[in-house]
């Protein structure tokens, strides 16, 4: 937002004050300024003036004698180039754009200066010729003594705005300045609705209301279609904006002034106006020639049936002001400030009016600017015809914020003791109505204030703190009682389970948005049913929240395969169903494609998940036969159930190897394992913690190797495992299985690995013997034998 100073003080003096000072005061009370720009720093020494004679030097080059405060010889390239045109002239010394102009020589004539372009001087981006000044135009005159040339411009940070959609305008400013300086404010002047009141009303027809708040609107005849004037220009291009005609820029400028976008169509292409949704998609072009898919329930200014234009954001190259033009019809509208935010991000058409309405204007305004336009188009066309009163649908009028509060609830929240009087004042300042009642005040917002920021007795502090200035409130420690924060059990276990994946099984964390990638899952064959779509999401392809962790985590995998053949990745993160939100773990490997391999990562995936449970726990899980799950193979997978109790066992998730037909859609052999299970029922489970004393004698690790048929559920191998007991038996894990070469067909290989040891002794071999045959034996009874 570029505020002009120059036009700032139509409405509130300061051309008394710097505009660096001016600058930090709004920073500090206001919004937060980004910088200063003084077009004085970078233009000098233009002037007017008139050519009085041209010769042609060559093909392009006209050498011209000129009156400006003196008589100077130009060389000028421009083909507009004439005796009597009337132009601008910077003098040797003179700076453009921050480049100082010297004499020089063009095919041996020397060029005192040069005459300037619209582009030239930062007016427009015309720059096919000459800037033509209006005949009646005196000469010799510096450009700064009749024009905003030289402007200051102070830039404000958008984001700082965001809440106060009463600052999008240089007027709303003028009422902050107010305040700040304690100051008198102008009003804009604008045009007597009541002079046309007994002409007829234009046809305006509001469908949808709850997107079209208000509708004004005014049909005006006679126009012409002709550049600004030159300070209107000037004021524009200052801004940020482009001139382009008289009846567009005033559009402009009304809303760079009031902060109300306004749009004129061409009078004769609208018979009757209707607001309205769209009800299906359709294809539209807007004023830049862009043919636009928009969707159904975007809402739409139409000429009866037709659209002519996409309410709040853009107007449609079928009416626009062209340059025939004869006629316009102005509309000044309010519209759902959610819904044009919605739909520019939708359809990715931003503009300066639908950054403006989806701030939630003040429907005040409406009106407002489209008086001021009328009153601004007289002024510059004085022949122009009122062809319709006033047309106002207002359907749903606005209401003013009403708050309640105290001058003690005020002087308490702010720490400092400010006196009733002052508190008053700067409310009555900032255009607040204040009326005491007993020990309560009654604040009423003025309309601008009320439609987004001002509604609870904290916006009214805030309010009072601001302008009686943040550097007037001494800081002071606060006097709290100190206390130990509650326990956060969910970030505790969290942090629990990633410390352990990551640092002991060295697992990467990722961070995905909670949406599926439609795109991906079809690609891997992923189908999305019952998921809850995003109203508003960022692409197509992004629409639905997920229901599961796999898909995300396994296209981190294939952009990871690019660079890598092996890799482990989880997540900690929610997924969502229409009735609920459930917080999951999600670990995926990849490993290189070697005999045995998918076993192996199976295996490994389970020593992870059963080490996370028995750490947080003391719990083990329950591996059970698998139900279906999309892009899982069957035959190596099983779902998990958890028990706290050790009886009452419920499904927590599952785990498995990527379906085959997965791996076809990549360049490397690889074995992809997966898991997810539910980790809340971590949260609140307290593990016992017994402490056991350390033994202080060296321990021993022996190791087993069994064969095990492969037809045997590996659950019930294990529990008959867990079947044999032995004073010496400090750990227990299995640490190997292996099945090929020296493997008879139908078995496989299973390490176990048995730590023992004495809390009174060093254990002899002969001991460590007879743990042996005892462990063998024991084997041998379950009907198993040792691998040689």
């Amino acid at each position: 937002m570029k505020i002009s100073l120059k036009w700032l003080n139509d409405f509130v003096k300061v051309d008394d004050i710097s505009p660096k000072e001016l600058s930090q005061l709004l920073t500090m009370k206001t919004a937060e300024t980004e910088g200063i720009y003084s077009k004085s720093e970078y233009y000098s020494n233009i002037y007017t003036c008139e050519i009085l004679e041209t010769v042609k030097i060559d093909e392009k080059h006209f050498k011209c004698k000129i009156k400006s405060d003196k008589i100077y010889e130009v060389i000028s390239g421009a083909p507009n180039t004439k005796k009597g045109l009337k132009t601008f002239h910077i003098k040797p010394g003179g700076k453009l754009d921050g480049e100082t102009i010297s004499t020089k020589s063009f095919s041996g004539e020397v060029s005192e200066g040069m005459l300037l372009s619209g582009k030239e001087l930062g007016i427009n981006n015309d720059h096919s010729g000459l800037f033509q000044l209006p005949d009646e135009t005196k000469i010799g005159i510096e450009i700064g003594e009749f024009t905003d040339f030289y402007d200051d411009v102070i830039e404000i940070d958008n984001k700082s705005l965001t809440h106060r959609p009463d600052l999008w305008g240089i007027f709303g400013f003028s009422r902050e300045v107010k305040a700040i300086l304690g100051r008198e404010k102008r009003e804009p002047k604008i045009f007597e609705k009541d002079e046309i009141k007994n002409l007829p009303e234009f046809p305006v027809e509001i469908i949808d209301r709850e997107k079209c708040f208000r509708y004004v609107g005014v049909k005006i005849d006679n126009i012409k279609i002709e550049p600004s004037p030159l300070n209107l220009q000037i004021r524009l291009s200052n801004t940020g904006h482009v001139p382009r005609n008289l009846i567009v820029d005033l559009t402009n400028y009304v809303m760079v002034e009031i902060g109300q976008p306004l749009h004129a169509f061409d009078g004769n292409s609208i018979k009757k106006i209707v607001v309205d949704s769209a009800k299906k998609d359709f294809v539209f072009t807007t004023l830049d020639q862009v043919e636009r898919k928009l969707p159904e329930g975007i809402l739409l200014i139409k000429n009866e049936d037709t659209p002519v234009a996409i309410a709040g954001i853009m107007g449609g190259g079928n009416s626009e002001i062209r340059d025939d033009s004869k006629s316009l019809f102005l509309e000044s509208a309010n519209f759902n400030a959610t819904h044009i935010r919605k739909m520019s991000t939708r359809i990715a058409l931003r503009t300066d009016s639908s950054a403006r309405f989806e701030k939630s204007l003040d429907p005040e305004n409406a009106l407002i600017g489209c008086l001021r336009y009328v009153q601004l188009l007289k002024e510059n066309q004085k022949e122009i015809k009122m062809a319709s009163c006033i047309t106002d649908k207002n359907y749903n009028p606005f209401k003013k914020n009403v708050i309640f509060t105290d001058y003690k609830y005020i002087k308490k929240t702010i720490g400092i003791d400010i006196e009733d009087k002052i508190i008053k004042n700067i409310l009555e300042s900032l255009e607040f109505e204040v009326e005491e009642e007993k020990d309560k005040i009654k604040i009423t917002a003025p309309t601008h204030r009320s439609t987004k920021d001002i509604s609870i007795k904290e916006d009214i502090v805030e309010e009072v703190v601001r302008i009686y200035g943040f550097d007037n409130v001494k800081p002071e420690l606060p006097k709290l009682q100190i206390k130990a924060p509650l326990r956060n059990y969910e970030n505790e276990k969290d942090n629990i389970i990633k410390d352990l994946l990551t640092y002991k099984y060295d697992l990467n964390e990722v961070d995905s948005h909670p949406w599926f990638d439609e795109k991906f899952n079809k690609k891997v064959g992923y189908k999305t049913g019952d998921e809850i779509e995003i109203k508003n999401p960022i692409t197509n392809d992004n629409k639905f929240l997920r229901s599961s962790l796999l898909p995300i985590l396994l296209k981190f995998s294939f952009e990871n395969l690019k660079y890598f053949d092996e890799f482990s990745l989880y997540e900690i993160g929610k997924i969502f169903h229409k009735d609920s939100e459930i917080k999951k773990l999600g670990i995926l490997s990849v490993d290189r494609k070697t005999k045995n391999q998918e076993e192996k990562s199976f295996f490994r995936m389970k020593l992870i998940l059963n080490d996370i449970f028995e750490r947080l726990t003391g719990k083990e899980l329950d591996y059970r036969t698998p139900t279906e799950h999309q892009l899982i193979n069957p035959s190596i997978s099983s779902d998990i159930y958890f028990s706290q109790d050790g009886q009452n066992f419920e499904y927590i998730g599952y785990i498995g190897i990527i379906h085959p037909k997965i791996n076809s859609l990549l360049d490397k052999k690889v074995v992809i394992c997966f898991c997810e299970v539910e980790i809340e029922r971590l949260y609140g489970f307290e593990k016992n913690i017994l402490f056991k004393q350390f033994s202080t004698f060296p321990q021993t690790s022996l190791d087993f190797s069994i064969l095990k048929s492969k037809k045997e559920i590996f659950k019930d191998f294990e529990s008959k495992l867990k079947e044999f007991k032995n004073d010496l038996v400090k750990d227990f894990k299995i640490y190997d299985i292996y099945s090929g070469e020296n493997i008879p067909e139908g078995f496989e290989s299973v390490t176990l690995r048995y730590t023992i040891g004495s809390d009174q002794k060093t254990l002899t071999g002969e001991e460590i013997e007879d743990f042996q045959k005892l462990f063998i034996s024991f084997i041998k009874d379950k009907g198993y034998t040792l691998r040689n």
